[in-house]
């Protein structure tokens, strides 16, 4: 992991922190940005292996930054540093990977970095699997991976999956539950997209399933064998659904 984004308004605390992981990583790319706006544009463009981000100034910011970038990135390898405890609890509950408290110490510091390799090493194992099992993909099959083993699903048995922290759980169309160590975005590569929409950060749908959107509520509807599934749906994905259900 080489390549990290500092969201922090002060100048001296960015600072210190890019000297400390230049200590640990000697060719790290380290870019800084004082707030979330320009945070955004630097992560879309320099694609960070780690961002990290102040929440002290702008709690509410922060976190809408981060629901922002779920949506675009399943895995976007966040860490909150902060001057107290909080906002640790709704930070955890988000993708945010790890929680510092300033003044932030070096070792803590480095248990973060071996968290984030750790992370980033499972990433590189599941593309790998994608790779591997490619073939399935192109004979309209999926493999998921369980707890005791994997499962081979037809895309069309497939109702919705749904995002639960480190897990998936996936809905089949006979009402069985199937839960994966895989993430959203794994899963989601191997789902035909003109079968698939993600309506959100935290679900994929069969398209062929949908019965109501509540733009209000921000929910989609499923209806599969006279059971109903409300999802929670992103305002920014109902145009997109609407255009595609035309």
């Amino acid at each position: 992991m080489f390549t990290f984004l500092l969201i922090e308004s002060s100048s001296l605390t960015a600072e210190k922190l890019k000297q400390s992981i230049c200590s640990i990583y000697e060719n790290a790319q380290i870019y800084v940005s004082k707030d979330v706006e320009e945070g955004m544009s630097f992560y879309l463009k320099y694609q960070p292996d780690l961002t990290f981000l102040d929440i002290d100034e702008n709690p509410d910011q922060v976190f809408e930054f981060i629901y922002r970038l779920e949506e675009v990135n399943d895995n976007p390898n966040l860490v909150v540093m902060a001057s107290n405890k909080d906002f640790a609890i709704k930070a955890i509950r988000t993708s945010v990977i790890d929680y510092l408290l300033k003044p932030i110490k070096m070792e803590a510091l480095r248990y973060c970095l071996q968290l984030a390799e750790k992370l980033h090493r499972k990433n590189e194992e599941e593309l790998l699997i994608l790779e591997l099992y490619g073939k399935l993909k192109a004979n309209k099959r999926i493999r998921i991976n369980t707890r005791v083993g994997f499962e081979i699903l037809k895309p069309e048995e497939v109702l919705f999956c749904k995002a639960d922290r480190n897990y998936t759980d996936i809905c089949r169309t006979d009402g069985k539950i199937v839960t994966t160590s895989n993430t959203l975005g794994c899963i989601e590569r191997q789902l035909p997209p003109d079968l698939f929409f993600r309506i959100g950060r935290s679900a994929i749908i069969n398209i062929d399933y949908i019965k109501a959107v509540n733009r209000k509520e921000k929910i989609c509807e499923l209806a599969c064998d006279g059971k109903l599934h409300k999802l929670p749906l992103s305002p920014s994905k109902v145009q997109d659904l609407a255009a595609i259900l035309n």
